[in-house]
């Protein structure tokens, strides 16, 4: 409340505040509130407090009283007054009907004060009806029209009105209103018709009198009829004996549809049916439904048995069965009977389909309709008969076809052809008086929508489309009739339906694009985007539309589809012209590709409407498309998903206006006359440019990136293959379905449709080797199954438009060979083949594959079919992986993987012969399976004669081709060598290879010396013939004598070329094998029978060269890490191998020398031939074993060093690689050069390469063994380390102080003999020493940071660097330096080194700069096997050293385990396990030492030490002796005695401490060992007898320490032994100890038995005549505990003597408590094991039992249990 008071009133007034009424504005503001208050309650539907605050708003004096007041009273109180009366009639209306009154007097205010709200006027007419207040009713629709003249609402509402009231004159005017608007009105027509009907029946209704008022929306009190039954039922009540009967053939909706029309086509005629009398005919008579007998009607015969009536038809569906699976390999068929084959049941059409179909990559998850109608028919069936049941009391046909329509329109129905039934009967009963749902008429325009882009008919595509627009108008008129118009009720009756109106904006959309309103459409389409983007909580996915061809689903996507087809549309009009003139390709494509491929890949369908005239085939979207594929093949790189989308989405455009999609479902049934029979030209030409795409993309990917499986799209090959499979079917529909037709029986057109049909076919090929993980099983079938498919048409040597003949066998023979090649060459656990051969790609289009394509490699041009010259891009086949063997998931069999070769061959000969007519297999019943097809050649090659022609046929080919070329022919090629197994005998005798390669006289060091002088060649031909003109005397001799020369001269090498597989391709350790020995021997043996041919051939001594470099490099790889090396030396063979191999290595490649012609080559065999004999000087393994076994450093090994270094010294000075000069500074090293000479060839490689890490890491490792061996005071050696120091400030400060020492050595010459001056200079040489031993440190420690962490090399050198400098805490970062190869997060001892690979390159580090000489490196040279092991095996051997030395016992131990047992290499380690189990013995004896000594730091207890050691002893008995004299632990500390010492020493610790069990568990352990001969010794019985005594010692004490020791004999009752028989025993067992004999022993140590002695004599000393007694309750689980050890050492004490120590005898047991004992009986066992099992047995039970094998048998039945 407010008040006001003056400011400066002094009154008490001031004080006294009065408040003031509220404002207007705030009494409006409350009133609006209330208002708001009402809405809230009305949407919660609490009715009763809505109507409370309405009410209260209206009765506030505020508002006007409703009279319009002209005097300006404010208009936002009369609209508050306005909007509140409605509300609250809305109230009132929801309640029950006793409120109508109320609500209409609320309409009547309403209106009075704003008479121009048609949706009040509306409302208010409605009311009155229903309360029968027809004239208020008329007059409110009246006025409605009045404020809206199109309101539809109230025109048919008014129309229904008036006939109600009877008002003729005023009903026909407003009939006619409604049809000006609306032409197809179904009611107004009606009613118009009715009215104006001149033929009128006498004495019946006539006119307005015939009609009865009817609207969904309206209710009618009073009929003016006079009955109140329903006029239908009426109607069926006259005619209820009247009944038309309908039989189905088959349960189905279409099938009902027709039969309707039947009936209705039949009547709008005038004809009778079921022979009814005419008068009786009517649309109004009932149907009766009759279904055939298969149908299961039970269900609905209890219901309404009348209505369905099973028949017996003869039309059942009786389903053909599936037809098997043709076979993979070609059906036999002789020339002569091919017609007659061609003509018995044979349905060509189906062909296609058939065979290729099970090979599209990805298939569309959409069923076919076959498969579509087996899956839905029975529930089609069970629907159907429940609808018939349901409608049986229909009024007609009419009434049955409104109802079929409503119950297809709810039901998601699968698209049929015959679903155009639906749209015939629909135009027969549009002008019944059936109201229609707004889904029906949905569904009813979606349909002729459907049909209507389909249709090739213009004509009739516009009758659909004119169709599809009146059902819309038709959902429109119907949601009219109950949604104002206003936006509030629109948006939620949008909201309310929103699939619903998605369809229906879409729809309108489309066919606004028909009628090319394009502004409409895009409207459309963004209300219906707006619909699917809603923000709401239940989103709108897609929307399924299975009753629909062109578009089964419909969503967000689609709807943004064509939005964005519009804005291509305008893009293309305005904005690509001009970026096509400034060649902007790639703005192109990111412009274009976006918009045409919003859509997923799984969504294929015509997604635009073609123009087709007399000129081609234009739309848009095609013009888009072609700019895009243009763009997308100018662009670099190629966007190979964008490309191959183009691609699908314009084939199958034109597929679409080429009628291929409906000439496929023709082929199903029959052709039409007018079928087209031949396809566009632009379809042929798209299919070849498929093709042509295809080979260029494959071409272009490499392979690594198409093993990625991200390059090509999957998805979109597979659609686009099916869309190749339908053009195919077309052309076999059109051109081959009554025969198979050659090329002179087709026209002109036909013939352009047989080179499609072909193209087709190659471009489905090729797009299955865009998929890198098809497996070769399937690859071949569709190869076969293509072939026999053209075969069937006559067309397999038939070419593609514009192409030769022969066109896909060329390719079929080319990838079945390279199939073949990979399958035999691939191991058993080989997955992928990523890699298909490659075609050319630098051909122009059509003529990409009519060779056989054997090209030259590199690129060079060879020799094709036609003799012309052609380019190969097939090298990339040398870098091919692997084909797969896994078929769906599971790995081929041996069995599987034979059955898949014969496959492949059967192909590759039925090829062959087609195209060349060569059989590859030489025996004469394998005629029998192959077909002759059309074209097949006739040649034949069975004899060496044959042979010889066939050679000469591919000699041209096999010359031009590279390798990947000759492995096409390799089969042929070996059918060749067959008749040509070996060279003649006169060739073979004085074999002057062999000799040249073996001989032991020759002087190989004398050859190497004149390699690459200018004579060079003549004097090593020399060596080889002796005299060169003997050589040439034996060539033409053998020429002239032998007519296949030429085969000789070129099989061999051509064979050896296709057959090379090397044996590094095989599994590890395959040339360790005999097979492996042989491989390589018959590998090289092709390249020696050439050379006997070819001499002077460079390639052959080349390759034959790298087989034996090979065969050396994989013995001693696969050799290092699969045989240890005393595995090597036993077996004589491999060193054998080596040897031979390295021998016949270096001379094939002195003859390469000498036949090389280039410098470029002379250079690369100089680097090879330094290699080899740098690779005979290398301490490696399997051949040295770093330890004892090393290379001796003879005059043949400086031959070889020197030999080494002069080949790399003439390769340096051909190309200056710093490489060679890296190895000359390593050569110069091992020769003893001086230091200043390798580390000058270091520098040198350094500038060369200055990013290399081998050349620098070799330089300051080397400088920085030069200071170690040199020592602190050699100046020159401190000199040279200097000159090439890694630090520059090093440098300089290191140079000034050596400067300034040879100055005052100048100056002064006599300080020399000055002892103070001699110790400043030493103190100066020190620290420079100091000095640059950092420096090297430093330098090393670049090569390991970063991504050089596992360059190990200079980890191990940074190791032995500390090590050597051996400062304070050097030794301990030595071991972690060496650690970081032997440890990881999970083991303190791994080996954790990886070979160095140069062929991954590291990635570049980033490193802050220190001093300006941090360099980024990487790895240059890799690291060969037997090199990464030699590594290994050092680096174990200095690791464990460095652990010995800093007492690490627990990392010790785990190496020891882990060079055992790690599965990588523990056979390459095998050796070094005696080395670390000495070195770990070693260091526990050091540890042992020192706690003995009392300087031991660590917690470890020495029990537990001495523990690991006998454990040790335990696991390695037989090497125990042999420790002691391994170089690595001899020391004079550590002896096999003391060794045992410390055994001895564990056995006394367990018996001081007692540990009765612990001896019992090792003396276990060790008599098993001495049970097997090979695992023991004469001293491990002496362990086992120290065990024994210990054991036995330990047992007495414990037994005595429980035994009672009071005298006195008990006069207790007994209580009977688990062994008493009945009786009562009346003797007590006596014990009498002797504790003398306890403690004698002449084997042990004497002072521990008198330490024993002293402790434990005081308690023996009281066995005296003790009788044996139960013990206490707390020691009676000890006395069991002791029964059980002492059984044990009854039975393990056989081996070792124990003392006599204890007198048995027993006592009645009545003896006197006092006194001398009496009676007393001795036990006469002398076995002390015995004695002790009788004292433990009785001191448990209490009572004395003599006899032993009872106890014994006792204690042996206590064990079981």
């Amino acid at each position: 409340m407010f008040s006001i008071a003056a400011i400066n009133d002094d009154t008490e007034s001031k004080h006294q505040w009065e408040p003031l009424a509220p404002t207007k504005e705030a009494q409006e503001f409350r009133l609006s509130q209330i208002y708001q208050e009402g809405l809230l309650k009305l949407q919660a539907k609490e009715y009763e407090k809505a109507r409370e605050l309405f009410e209260s708003v209206l009765e506030d004096p505020l508002l006007p009283n409703g009279q319009v007041d002209d005097g300006g009273s404010d208009g936002h109180l009369l609209q508050l007054r306005f909007l509140t009366l409605k509300n609250l009639a809305t109230v009132f209306l929801q309640q029950d009907h006793t409120h109508q009154e109320s609500a209409l007097q609320c309409y009547l205010q309403a209106v009075d004060i704003d008479c121009k709200d048609s949706v009040v006027w509306n409302q208010l007419g409605a009311l009155s009806c229903s309360m029968g207040l027809l004239s208020i009713s008329r007059w409110a629709f009246e006025q409605g029209l009045l404020c809206s003249p199109n309101n539809w609402n109230c025109m048919e509402k008014l129309l229904e009105v008036l006939i109600a009231i009877g008002d003729e004159v005023a009903c026909l005017l407003v009939a006619d209103l409604i049809l000006r608007h609306w032409p197809s009105h179904s009611r107004a027509l009606h009613v118009k018709k009715v009215i104006e009907e001149s033929e009128t029946v006498p004495f019946t209704p006539r006119g307005i009198d015939k009609l009865e008022p009817h609207h969904v929306r309206l209710k009618f009190m009073d009929k003016r009829k006079t009955t109140n039954h329903d006029p239908d039922d009426s109607r069926a009540t006259k005619r209820l004996n009247q009944n038309i009967i309908l039989h189905l053939p088959v349960a189905s909706w279409t099938a009902l549809a027709g039969e309707i029309l039947e009936i209705l086509n039949s009547l709008n005629d005038g004809d009778s049916k079921n022979g009814a009398d005419e008068s009786y005919i009517s649309a109004d008579i009932r149907l009766v439904v009759n279904l055939p007998s298969s149908i299961d009607t039970d269900t609905y015969n209890e219901k309404e048995n009348e209505v369905v009536e099973p028949v017996n038809t003869d039309n059942s569906m009786d389903e053909e069965p599936n037809k098997e699976r043709r076979s993979s390999r070609l059906r036999s068929r002789k020339h002569d009977k091919e017609e007659s084959d061609f003509t018995v049941n044979k349905d060509l059409v189906k062909l296609v389909p058939q065979l290729l179909e099970p090979f599209i990559l990805v298939k569309s998850d959409v069923p076919k309709c076959s498969e579509a109608v087996t899956n839905t028919r029975n529930g089609e069936s069970r629907e159907v008969s429940r609808f018939v049941c349901e409608a049986s009391h229909n009024f007609g046909a009419y009434h049955l076809g409104h109802l079929l329509l409503e119950e297809i329109a709810r039901r998601e129905v699968v698209y049929e052809d015959t679903f155009v039934k639906f749209l015939e009967l629909e135009k027969l009963i549009r002008n019944s008086r059936e109201t229609r749902t707004t889904e029906c008429s949905l569904f009813l325009a979606e349909l002729s929508y459907d049909f209507g882009i389909r249709s090739p008919d213009p004509s009739t595509s516009n009758d659909f489309m004119s169709s599809a627009s009146f059902h819309l108008c038709k959902v429109i008129e119907s949601v009219a009739l109950d949604f104002p118009s206003d936006g509030a009720s629109i948006g939620s009756l949008l909201d309310s339906k929103r699939a619903f109106w998605a369809r229906y904006f879409w729809l309108s959309g489309k066919l606004s694009i028909y009628s090319d309103d394009k502004e409409k459409a895009r409207k459309e389409f963004g209300v219906a985007l707006a619909l699917f983007t809603a923000n709401d909580k239940i989103a709108l996915g897609s929307i399924s539309l299975p009753h629909l061809k062109v578009m089964n689903e419909l969503t967000i996507d689609w709807v943004l589809h064509a939005i964005n087809l519009l804005e291509v549309d305008f893009l293309m009009k305005n904005t690509i012209s001009d970026m096509i003139e400034k060649d902007l390709h790639s703005q192109i494509v990111s412009l274009l590709a976006p918009l045409l491929f919003f859509m997923k890949d799984d969504h294929v369908a015509v997604s635009s409407v073609l123009n087709k005239d007399g000129a081609g085939v234009n739309s848009p979207e095609l013009s888009a498309l072609n700019v895009l594929i243009k763009a997308c093949e100018s662009s670099k790189p190629v966007d190979t998903n964008v490309l191959l989308r183009c691609h699908r989405q314009k084939l199958q455009l034109l597929m679409a206006a080429n009628g291929v999609e409906e000439q496929m479902k023709q082929s199903e049934t029959e052709l039409t006359d007018d079928s087209n029979t031949c396809l566009h030209p632009l379809l042929s030409e798209e299919i070849k440019a498929i093709s042509r795409c295809t080979l260029e993309l494959k071409n272009s990917i490499s392979s690594c990136e198409s093993i990625d499986g991200s390059v090509f799209p999957m998805r979109i090959i597979g659609d686009i293959q099916s869309l190749l499979l339908a053009v195919m079917s077309h052309i076999a529909s059109v051109c081959f379905s009554k025969k198979s037709l050659g090329v002179d029986d087709l026209n002109d057109k036909e013939q352009s449709g047989k080179c499609s049909f072909v193209d087709a076919a190659i471009a489905f090929f090729r797009l299955q080797h865009l998929n890198p993980i098809v497996p070769i099983k399937t690859q071949v079938e569709l190869t076969i199954a293509i072939h026999e498919m053209l075969a069937e048409y006559g067309l397999c040597c038939a070419s593609g438009d514009g192409e030769e003949e022969g066109t896909f066998l060329k390719l079929a023979i080319k990838h079945l060979l390279h199939l073949d090649m990979k399958l035999k060459s691939t191991s058993i656990n080989t997955q992928y083949d990523d890699q298909i051969p490659q075609e050319d790609c630098t051909k122009s289009s059509g003529n990409d594959s009519n060779e056989l394509e054997f090209n030259k490699h590199d690129g060079t041009k060879s020799v094709t079919d036609n003799g012309k010259l052609d380019v190969d891009d097939s090298g990339k086949d040398e870098k091919e992986p692997n084909n797969q063997l896994l078929e769906s998931g599971k790995q081929l069999t041996e069995e599987e993987k034979e059955d898949l070769e014969i496959e492949i061959d059967t192909a590759l000969d039925q090829c062959f012969f087609c195209l060349y007519g060569l059989h590859l297999r030489s025996d004469s019943s394998y005629e029998d399976d192959l077909s002759m097809h059309k074209n097949t050649s006739r040649g034949d090659y069975q004899t060496k004669e044959q042979c010889a022609d066939v050679f000469q046929y591919i000699l041209p080919y096999a010359k031009a081709s590279s390798k990947t070329g000759l492995v096409k022919l390799r089969r042929v090629l070996r059918a060749i060598r067959k008749h040509f197994p070996q060279p003649p005998d006169n060739v073979l005798d004085g074999n002057a290879i062999d000799k040249f390669l073996d001989d032991p006289g020759l002087c190989e060091n004398k050859l190497s010396e004149e390699a690459g002088s200018d004579g060079f060649q003549d004097a090593i031909m020399n060596f080889v013939y002796q005299d060169g003109s003997v050589l040439k005397q034996q060539l033409t001799s053998t020429e002239s004598s032998e007519p296949y020369m030429d085969v000789y001269r070129n099989l061999y090498y051509l064979l050896a070329q296709s057959e090379e597989m090397s044996a590094t391709d095989k599994w590890a350790g395959f040339v360790l094998t005999k097979e492996g020995e042989e491989f390589v021997q018959q590998t090289a043996k092709l390249f020696k029978y050439d050379l006997l041919f070819n001499p002077l051939r460079f390639e052959s001594w080349q390759r034959l060269a790298t087989i034996y470099d090979e065969e050396v490099d994989l013995l001693l790889n696969d050799g290092s890490k699969q045989i240890n090396v005393i595995g090597w030396r036993k077996n004589a063979t491999f060193a054998q191998r080596v040897d031979v191999s390295r021998r016949r290595s270096r001379r094939c490649f002195l003859m390469t020398l000498a036949l090389a012609k280039t410098p470029v080559q002379q250079g690369e065999i100089h680097d090879l031939l330094a290699l080899v004999y740098y690779d005979g000087i290398q301490n490696v393994v399997p051949i040295y074993d770093q330890r004892l076994n090393l290379p001796v450093k003879d005059a043949e090994w400086t031959i070889f060093c020197q030999n080494s270094m002069k080949h790399f010294e003439q390769a340096f000075a051909q190309k200056e690689d710093w490489s060679h000069v890296y190895y000359l500074g390593k050569l110069s090293e091992k020769l003893r050069y001086s230091r200043q000479t390798s580390f000058a060839y270091y520098e040198k490689a350094m500038v060369l390469n200055p990013s290399a890490v081998d050349p620098f890491y070799r330089m300051h490792a080397s400088r920085l063994k030069l200071l170690w061996s040199c020592g602190q005071n050699d100046k020159e050696a401190l000199k040279i380390a200097a000159v090439h120091a890694f630090s520059q400030s090093t440098k300089e400060t290191v140079m000034n102080i050596l400067d300034k020492i040879n100055a005052e050595n100048v100056d002064n010459p006599n300080t020399g003999t000055n002892s103070e001056n001699v110790s400043y200079t030493q103190s100066d040489l020190g620290d420079v020493w100091n000095l640059l031993y950092s420096d090297c440190l430093s330098a090393l420690q670049i090569c390991v940071e970063g991504d050089l962490k596992h360059f190990h090399r200079a980890r191990y050198m940074l190791s032995q660097g500390l090590y050597k400098k051996g400062g304070s805490g050097d030794l301990e970062k030595a071991k972690d330096q060496l650690s970081f190869c032997f440890k990881s997060s999970r083991s303190s001892f791994t080996i954790n080194m990886w070979e160095i690979d140069s062929t991954v390159k590291k990635g570049r580090r980033k490193t802050p700069v220190i001093s300006g000489n941090r360099k980024v490196l990487e790895v240059y040279l890799a690291e060969s096997s037997r090199k990464f092991i030699t590594c290994i095996r050092k680096y174990i051997l200095f690791y464990m050293k460095l652990l010995e030395e800093t007492g690490d016992i627990s990392t010790l131990e785990r190496a020891y385990i882990s060079i055992r047992a790690d599965k990588r290499f523990s056979v390459c380690l095998e050796d070094l396990v005696p080395v670390a189990l000495g070195r770990y013995i070693k260091g526990l004896v050091s540890s042992i030492n020192q706690i003995e000594n009392g300087a031991s730091t660590n917690n470890l207890s020495l029990e537990h030490l001495l523990e690991k050691m006998f454990s040790l002893y335990m696991e390695q008995m037989n090497l125990w002796s042999d420790i002691c004299s391994l170089p690595e632990v001899k020391c004079q500390e550590l002896s096999g005695s003391s060794l045992f010492g410390y055994l001895f020493k564990y056995i006394q610790i367990l018996e001081t401490n007692s540990r009765l069990e612990t001896l019992e568990g090792i003396n276990e352990k060790m008599r098993k060992r001495l049970k097997n001969p090979k695992l023991s010794n004469s001293n491990c019985a002496k362990v086992h007898k120290h065990i024994s005594m210990a054991w036995c010692r330990c047992l007495v004490t414990s037994l005595a320490s429980i035994t009672p020791l009071n005298s006195r004999f008990s006069t207790e009752s007994y209580v009977t032994s688990p062994l008493d028989t009945g009786s009562v025993n009346t003797q007590l067992l006596c014990i009498d100890l002797h504790t003398e004999e306890l403690w004698q022993s002449s084997f042990e140590d004497p002072n521990h038995l008198k330490i024993m002695e002293n402790k434990w004599n005081s308690l023996l000393s009281k066995i005296k005549d003790v009788a044996i007694k139960k013990p206490s309750e707390e020691n009676f689980e000890t006395a069991t505990t002791l029964l059980k050890s002492c059984y044990n050492f009854y039975k393990d004490s056989s081996c070792a003597s124990v003392p006599s120590c204890l007198h048995l005898y027993v006592v009645p047991c009545q003896q006197p408590t006092e006194g001398h004992i009496q009676n007393a009986v001795d036990i006469t066992e002398t076995n002390t094991a015995k004695k002790l099992l009788l004292w433990a047995y009785t001191l448990l039970h209490g009572h004395c039992y003599t006899n032993v094998s009872v106890i014994i048998k006792y204690c042996e039945e206590t064990v079981k249990v």
